[in-house]
């Protein structure tokens, strides 16, 4: 009752109309970049960092803030040695693959903890984030059916506002919003703690031409709608469901969501406005019928730009560091779920990934599994000083309060995916 919604809820729209500006690097990353646009030092100096599955503080399971802490302590060090190796070092921005804030998404707060837990300097640049499953649940009730309860709408009164795309909107009809994680602007929460937290819609894209770069943010979340809040819409999802007016509505709202982002895909591919892609969403191919981001987006690439454009893809939702594929001899699909949030001292190896630019301004994977330096072996009886070893021994049952909560553990009966370990190669 106390999220409104119910039968009398209308159905969603038939589309979804993503409002964020197209403007080119409208942040001005570039005015901290190195060895570009007459700045200071070499491109190699730059680099950016990938995380997914992070959010286990202050909502999460039973000792998965602690674990997420390891792994951003670990990042805090990766920064700090490297600034300490190369005084010109320079992080540009942080990706974030879903699943930010467990158990059920965010609420009041959770981004006071976001910024406590990786500290002033890992926040003082852009995140730029996307959904997972968990982050549809009952704490960001709205965000599933925006239309039922919208809390901020853009429309040809603000169309070029901020909030709605600035000078360059990617779309002009329109659109309702309702969720806690999107930006301020939008209605999220936090206001000016999460300032850097950069969610301006489910699905965008960010450009950063004197990279030659583009962020390109995919949401299908649609093809786990029985995972959506961790274990489905009539449990952990229930009060989103209820505010959809039912399922029928939650799953057609999901589905507008997946078909713009798959429109954005196109555009971009077909645009082929960058040399250096990094497209992110929350799930491996397995996860969402079988279709890879990477390949998509290739697939969508003028002939002619086929062999010039790099693409890495990243993605979470499986709780480790994996490689899915690689491309003369380097990763180029990043399963990058090791980032501490979910669910248990056996979800090994945890980490993060670590990309650079060469000196031709061509991307290039700087750190990933089984590196130390942004991997964790081990979290089980981790000292402070401690960061190496092997997994722990025995069976790496998580928690009694996990599977209460999710389905994406291979603990959990109602797991679905591949063995822990399994490799699962494109």
């Amino acid at each position: 009752c106390c999220h409104g919604g119910g039968d009398d809820v209308k159905p969603p729209p038939n589309k979804y109309y993503p409002h964020f500006d197209t403007t080119e690097d409208y942040l001005d990353i570039t005015s901290r970049a190195k060895g570009v646009n007459g700045n200071s030092g070499k491109v190699s100096d730059n680099y950016y960092l990938v995380i997914g599955d992070m959010g286990g503080c202050n909502g999460g399971c039973d000792g998965c803030c602690a674990r997420q802490k390891k792994v951003a302590k670990k990042m805090k060090h990766y920064v700090a040695q490297r600034e300490k190796n190369n005084p010109d070092s320079q992080l540009l921005f942080v990706l974030a693959v879903g699943d930010n804030f467990y158990w059920t998404g965010a609420s009041k707060n959770r981004f006071v903890g976001w910024k406590e837990v990786y500290g002033d300097k890992l926040t003082s640049v852009p995140w730029f984030a996307v959904m997972g499953n968990h982050d549809f649940g009952n704490d960001d009730v709205g965000a599933g059916c925006p239309h039922a309860r919208p809390r901020f709408t853009c429309d040809m009164h603000n169309l070029y506002t901020k909030a709605c795309g600035g000078k360059r909107p990617y779309s002009t009809d329109k659109q309702a919003y309702d969720s806690n994680a999107l930006n301020a602007d939008k209605g999220g929460v936090d206001g000016h703690v999460r300032k850097n937290w950069h969610m301006p819609d489910y699905t965008y894209y960010y450009s950063i031409p004197k990279l030659d770069f583009e962020i390109v943010a995919m949401d299908w979340n649609y093809k786990d709608f029985g995972g959506l809040g961790g274990d489905g819409p009539q449990k952990s999802a229930r009060s989103t469901t209820q505010r959809c007016g039912g399922e029928h509505n939650f799953k057609k709202a999901m589905s507008s969501i997946r078909w713009a982002s798959t429109r954005l895909m196109k555009n971009r591919s077909a645009t082929a406005a960058a040399k250096n892609v990094a497209i992110i969403g929350h799930y491996p191919h397995w996860a969402q019928g079988g279709t890879d981001f990477r390949d998509m987006f290739i697939k969508g690439l003028p002939a002619s730009k086929v062999n010039s454009t790099k693409v890495f893809n990243f993605f979470g939702h499986t709780h480790v560091q994996q490689c899915y594929n690689h491309h003369d001899g380097e990763c180029v699909n990043f399963l990058t779920g090791g980032g501490g949030g979910c669910c248990g001292d056996g979800d090994t190896p945890g980490g993060f990934t670590a990309i650079s630019w060469d000196s031709n301004i061509t991307q290039v994977v700087e750190c990933f599994t089984p590196d130390s330096k942004c991997s964790l072996n081990r979290f089980a009886f981790l000292q402070d000083d401690d960061e190496e070893g092997s997994s722990p021994t025995g069976d790496d049952i998580v928690g009694d309060d996990v599977c209460a909560h999710t389905v994406d553990d291979p603990s959990c009966p109602a797991y679905r995916g591949p063995k822990r370990g399994e490799i699962t190669y494109m």
